[in-house]
């Protein structure tokens, strides 16, 4: 990983293979939950530059990195700085779970460096889902860290976004998972959940956005995150729809070729720079 320091904060990147430029946004708590499964797979690296990047907080000196906010604004303003430093003029942007409503924010924010969006299950739903995602999910794992157990408080929420069995996936993907996601609970609950409860997006903000947009559904996700399809088909006029079939939350860990074969066919075959 190398660094770039950006306005208030520190991010590590990476990049892999030579092509057009894709850009990697990741989730909460597992930072390489995208590059790392990604990376390996010769349908992106063998006709792309693929750069993933630890958001701030996430990176080596996590929270003590970071002497500005915390915004998903700040987030998307990083990806922009990082694009920029790399010399991309225009990279197809790839976001998951929160990672894919920082890609929606960056793509308003600076449409001039977005030329398609990949969003695997971004956390849009109707209120009485996203109520109901809160109370059985994540204020238990608020709860578990405020009072100080980290470990709890990570074990708790991916249980409830993926299933009882995440650590042995993640950890079978990318070694070292669950530890980096337990060192990034104060990036991910003390940071991240106020900045995406703050985060005011609907359909004027998507109104200013003019590219294909790929919607990507795990076949065994949570209704929590299926909602975000109807949405998204409300917000853009130009989706392509892909159901990665077995696949739950953590898709990209899951089923990395899969992943990969749509990412490329959307991004290379259909929407070509």
């Amino acid at each position: 990983m190398q660094q770039l320091e950006v306005p208030g904060a520190v991010i590590e990147y990476v990049t892999e293979g030579s092509g057009p430029p894709v850009l990697l946004t990741h989730g909460a708590l597992v930072a390489d939950a995208v590059i790392v499964p990604l990376a390996g797979q010769p349908a992106l690296t063998s006709s792309c530059q693929l750069i993933g990047y630890r958001r701030r907080g996430y990176a080596a000196n996590g929270n003590a990195g970071i002497t500005g906010g915390t915004t998903l604004a700040d987030y998307a303003a990083d990806a922009a700085a990082l694009l920029r430093h790399l010399g991309v003029d225009k990279a197809h942007v790839v976001g998951h779970s929160s990672g894919a409503l920082i890609s929606l924010q960056l793509a308003h924010d600076h449409p001039d460096l977005v030329a398609s969006l990949a969003l695997l299950e971004p956390p849009l739903a109707d209120p009485d889902v996203h109520r109901r995602q809160r109370e059985q999910v994540l204020f238990p794992a608020m709860e578990c860290y405020r009072a100080g157990d980290r470990e709890r408080a990570t074990d708790v929420f991916f249980t409830g976004v993926f299933n009882a069995d995440w650590k042995a996936v993640m950890e079978a993907a990318i070694p070292g998972a669950v530890g980096q996601a337990v060192a990034s609970a104060d990036a991910f609950f003390g940071r991240e959940v106020p900045a995406i409860g703050a985060w005011s997006f609907g359909p004027a903000e998507a109104a200013t956005i003019n590219v294909p947009v790929l919607s990507v559904l795990g076949t065994a996700s949570a209704p929590f995150f299926s909602g975000s399809r109807p949405i998204l088909h409300e917000w853009f006029r130009d989706v392509d729809d892909f159901d990665l079939v077995g696949a739950n939350h953590q898709m990209q860990v899951m089923d990395p070729a899969g992943i990969a074969a749509a990412l490329a066919g959307f991004f290379f075959s259909r929407h070509p720079l």
